[in-house]
Formats: C-alpha cells, sequence, structure tokens
C-alpha cells in the first residue's frame, strides 16, 4: 500500500512541475483543440457508420465501433495534453 501512495504521489507531483515548467505556444495549443474536435467529430461519423451497418455487415460494424474507440482514446490523450501545457490555473 505504501508503494501504490509513493508511485501515486511521484506521478503527481511530476505533473505539476511539468505543467509550471513548460507551456505550448498558442499555436500549437490551437491545434491540438481543433485535434480533439476532429477527433470527435470522426468518432461520431464511426459510430453512425457503424449503427447503420450492424445489421448488413457484422464485419464492418465490428470495425468501425474499434475505429470509434480508438479515436476517442486519442481525444481523451489529447485532451489531456491540452489541459497540462495549454491551459492556466
Amino acid at each position: 500500500m505504501k508503494k501504490i501512495f509513493f508511485i501515486i504521489t511521484l506521478l503527481y507531483t511530476t505533473n505539476l512541475n511539468a505543467q509550471e515548467s513548460y507551456k505550448f505556444d498558442e499555436q500549437s495549443c490551437k491545434e491540438i483543440y481543433y485535434g480533439i474536435i476532429s477527433f470527435l467529430e470522426n468518432t461520431d461519423i464511426a459510430f453512425k457508420q457503424a449503427g447503420e451497418a450492424i445489421g448488413k455487415d457484422k464485419k464492418v460494424a465490428k470495425d468501425k465501433y474499434e475505429e470509434a474507440f480508438g479515436l476517442t482514446q486519442l481525444a481523451a490523450n489529447y485532451t489531456q495534453v491540452f489541459e497540462v501545457f495549454c491551459t492556466t490555473k
């Protein structure tokens, strides 16, 4: 239990240090923001295509759901980067 607490504390401290010492420039932050929007829009499209294909072709539906899941993960990762390096608190 002590090891887990130590690791969590270390990760949290490292995150705060990175956030305080480096910020992306405004143009990079805009590109990251628009990238997040693009991932979410493409996720929505993939979900719609999967829904349309579910009764017709299960393989296509599965592939589209996997694509949507991957895009969601990318959006989440980029959102974390944006929050750490582009927002001011």
